[in-house]
């Protein structure tokens, strides 16, 4: 039985978690006779991940990365971390940002800075905050936690935007 890639303007689903996932991909054998009838039986072959990079080389044939380079397109963000960001492993200018606005909307009448950055249906985004590089520093701005994408640009307009000068967004797919 060969297996067809769905003619599909999205890319296959990227499970999120700490761990590496493996996709198993289904291979059907003959049916076989049985003392209790006739029964299929089935073939698991787990598809490696050559590269470490969080996808399956599967994966990346349907996709068009290459499956002994994490980073297909050499912008310094992993083919899997691009997926999930929404943005284009192979293509080196589609990189996510985040953006400064010191006018974006208003509070009270009042103009108001803001991060700003494109988000994806499906990815949950945390900001977080810091006056330091330092890797302990960061802490989630209150309210921005895990917001769900609506597809357009999102802001942080937290007052505390206008102190802290670092912003972290972090991003996961939706369950």
């Amino acid at each position: 039985m060969a297996l067809r890639r769905k003619q599909s303007s999205q890319p296959p689903a990227v499970p999120v978690s700490v761990t590496t996932v493996l996709v198993l991909l289904l291979a059907a054998l003959p049916l076989q006779g049985g003392s209790d009838g006739i029964y299929a039986a089935v073939r698991v072959v787990a598809s490696p991940d050559r590269d470490g990079d969080g996808l399956t080389d599967a994966s990346e044939a349907w996709l068009g990365t290459h499956p002994e380079r994490a980073d297909t397109d050499n912008d310094g963000m992993g083919d899997r971390d691009e997926l999930i960001a929404g943005t284009c492993p192979t293509n080196r200018a589609d990189v996510f940002r985040l953006r400064f606005d010191p006018a974006w909307g208003t509070l009270e009448d009042e103009r108001v800075p803001a991060v700003v950055w494109p988000s994806e249906q499906g990815r949950l985004y945390s900001v977080l905050a810091a006056t330091n590089t330092g890797e302990d520093a960061w802490s989630i701005v209150p309210g921005y936690e895990q917001l769900p994408g609506t597809g357009h640009d999102m802001a942080c307009t937290n007052g505390a935007a206008a102190r802290v000068r670092l912003f972290r967004v972090h991003v996961e797919q939706d369950r």
